[in-house]
C-alpha cells in the first residue's frame, strides 16, 4: 500500500510482532522461542494482539506474558482497547501525539481498524530533525 507523503504510513516499521487473540500464553512463548532469531533485529516491548481478521483488538507487554500461566489466552491478559493511530494521519498530529504519550512506538491501523504497521518515537523523532 501507498500512503500520502508526511503521514504515518509512510513512517511505520511493517516488521512487528503480533499474535491471535485467541492464542494460549504457551503458543506463543514457543513461537518467540522458535523464532528467536528472527525477531532478535525488532525493537520488542510489546506484541500487537489482533482478531483472525487482522484488526487491531489489544497490546501484550512482553513482561505480562512471561509471568502469565501457560494455559491462559492472550485475550485474557492483553491491554484492551490500545491507543493506536491511523495511516492517513498527519506528520504534525504524530509529534503532537509522542510528545502527549511517552510511548517508545504506536500501532497504525487501517480505516477498518487493521494493523499494518508501527510508528516508532525515533523514526518521528529523526523525520522532524530533517
Amino acid at each position: 500500500m501507498s500512503y500520502p507523503e508526511n503521514t504515518a504510513g509512510t513512517l511505520m516499521i511493517t516488521e512487528y510482532l503480533s499474535c491471535d487473540e485467541d492464542m494460549l500464553v504457551k503458543e506463543v512463548l514457543d513461537d518467540l522461542r522458535a523464532q528467536g532469531e528472527a525477531y532478535s533485529d525488532y525493537d520488542i516491548q510489546y506484541a500487537d494482539v489482533v482478531t483472525n481478521s487482522g484488526r487491531l483488538i489489544g497490546v501484550l507487554q512482553l513482561r505480562d506474558l512471561l509471568m502469565a500461566p501457560r494455559s491462559k489466552t492472550i485475550s485474557e491478559i492483553m491491554i484492551k482497547e490500545p491507543m493506536h493511530v491511523n495511516a492517513n494521519m498527519s506528520f504534525r498530529d504524530l509529534k503532537d501525539f509522542f510528545r502527549q504519550y511517552s510511548f517508545l512506538g504506536v500501532p497504525v491501523v487501517t480505516d477498518d481498524g487493521d494493523l499494518v504497521g508501527v510508528v516508532r518515537r525515533a523514526s518521528v523523532k529523526d523525520a522532524a530533525s530533517r
